[in-house]
């Protein structure tokens, strides 16, 4: 018989995985006293803001720093400087995410740039430095190696048009042995380079042995116009026309690179309307819920992933939101809706206990039934998610695609939980040959408090008095928000090709 321990690694339906985060107590005291091992709140001198863990008084484990011009860094720490994993935001929009190494940028990361650039690769030293990707919102896009930020050894550049430079690269241009491509992959140039410019030609046979390239037979850029036009065109027809075979084609290439017409008349092409890449489409949905009455709304990380716009679906009405914070580990996210809620949820201060009551608010699966709140009640089951794992609880409460980012209440219309994720089907049915019913999972609100504080957002504190049914059910629901992911049509084909796991709509709606 399998044991339960080969569940882990498929289980969490719309989740890639949680791992749990260790409560740490309050720092208490001066800092420059005992800061060991302890979650506390510094502003420094230049008006820097930390909220994280310490040891030996020094910004040490995971934190948040929040500067005077706007900036953030959330990720580790060691020894009072950026170390491992971390995300930096800049306010004019530009993001890196990747690692780090006593404050600067070494290792694998990714950084993006407000203008849309991007670089996938190795860092060293707060530069590029070893292999990597870059590119740009045109379409360009080279691949290869780096050195002090510049490109430096083997690459690719590749431009929109289809044209390929490949070869040797030295301060950031053609520096050595290269060829050029048309668009169509046939070569341009081989040979040898300076500063982007072609010095002369030379082929690199499988011996290494050299061979000149000088005559307009073999190589079209040696050609003069009379001889280009000679071997690029012919008459059929009584009308002049472009040659067609294999060994003419690069002729052809040439002469319409050096803007030759040859006497061949021009085809008026049509072209199809291109689509606009910046509209964006609903494609999936989940759940969240009100914990400040200036609109910030919790919610599940896999509910934001890979969304351009995250929207409040209100009365028939979308409601825009800003993404302020995320927390993968946890599979937690923070939003910033524009609107002012009337009722929003306390957090609870306790811990969930077993056989417990509570009610799990949500939109399974979106609108596609209706478009109302659904409720389902149960009992805390377990106090571990997954693989023992303590930032999350079992619960038997009936969880649906779309409840992803739902609140799980108390008694006392408290948040205990947020819902995140259900056994996956067709794993236990493949390995067990039974239909899992009522296991279902949640985060616990100890992890959304971190969220908040992290980020300055004021907690609400729990009543003690029991709350009717009546009135739980009206306070959930004005709590309670449906949320809409809005992607572009070249992220959702990034998605689908990723095969992320993240359940969008078989149809999708502007």
């Amino acid at each position: 018989m399998k044991q339960p321990t080969t569940l882990i690694p498929a289980f969490l339906f719309l989740i890639l995985g949680v791992s749990h985060v260790w409560a740490l107590p309050n720092c208490v005291g001066a800092r420059s006293i005992a800061w060991q091992n302890c979650f506390g709140t510094y502003t420094f001198s230049n008006g820097a803001k930390y909220v994280g863990e310490f040891g030996n008084n020094e910004q040490h484990g995971q934190g948040t720093t929040t500067f005077v011009s706007g900036n953030k860094h959330v990720g580790q720490y060691k020894n009072g400087k950026r170390h491992d994993q971390g995300t930096y935001t800049w306010v004019s929009g530009s993001k890196y995410v990747g690692e780090y190494k006593d404050d600067k940028r070494h290792g694998q990361g990714t950084y993006t740039w407000f203008s849309g650039e991007k670089y996938v690769g190795e860092y060293k030293n707060n530069k590029r430095n070893g292999q990597g990707t870059f590119t740009w919102p045109s379409g360009e896009k080279y691949v290869g190696e780096y050195k002090n930020d510049k490109r430096t050894g083997q690459g690719t550049l590749t431009f929109p048009s289809g044209t390929k430079w490949v070869g040797d690269w030295g301060n950031g241009k053609l520096n050595g042995y290269a060829t050029t491509y048309y668009p169509s992959g046939s070569i341009n140039k081989e040979g040898i380079f300076k500063d982007n410019k072609f010095q002369y030609a030379e082929n690199r046979s499988s011996n290494n042995t050299k061979i000149a390239q000088q005559t307009c037979d073999d190589d079209p850029t040696y050609c003069t116009v009379a001889q280009l036009c000679r071997k690029a065109s012919t008459f059929s027809g009584g009308k002049k026309v472009w040659r067609t075979t294999f060994a003419t084609r690069k002729y052809v290439e040439e002469a319409k690179n050096n803007g030759l017409s040859c006497n061949v008349p021009a085809v008026v092409k049509v072209e199809k309307p291109k689509p606009d890449l910046n509209k964006t489409y609903k494609v999936a949905s989940g759940t969240g819920f009100y914990v400040s009455d200036a609109g910030h709304v919790i919610t599940n990380d896999h509910v934001v992933d890979g969304c351009k716009n995250i929207k409040v679906q209100s009365t028939g009405t979308d409601i825009s939101t800003v993404l302020l914070a995320t927390d993968p580990k946890n599979d937690l996210a923070l939003l910033k809706a524009s609107h002012t809620p009337s009722i929003y949820f306390p957090i609870s201060n306790n811990d969930p206990e077993e056989l417990q009551d509570v009610i799990v608010a949500g939109y399974p699966f979106g609108d596609a039934i209706s478009s109302t709140i659904k409720f389902t009640q149960g009992v805390v089951s377990s106090l571990a998610g997954i693989g023992n794992d303590y930032s999350q609880f079992q619960i038997d409460a009936a969880l649906q695609p779309g409840n992803s980012g739902g609140p799980i209440v108390d008694m006392y219309g408290s948040i205990l939980g947020v819902a995140v994720a259900k056994l996956d089907l067709k794993k236990i049915m493949d390995d067990y040959g039974v239909v899992p019913e009522n296991t279902n999972f949640g985060i616990k609100a100890s992890a959304v408090r971190n969220l908040m504080v992290g980020n300055n957002v004021k907690v609400k504190s729990p009543q003690s008095k029991t709350v009717t049914t009546s009135e739980k059910v009206k306070s959930i629901k004005a709590a309670t928000v449906h949320l809409t992911c809005w992607m572009t049509l070249a992220q959702i084909d990034k998605m689908i090709k990723a095969d992320s796991g993240k359940v969008l709509f078989k149809k999708f709606t502007d």
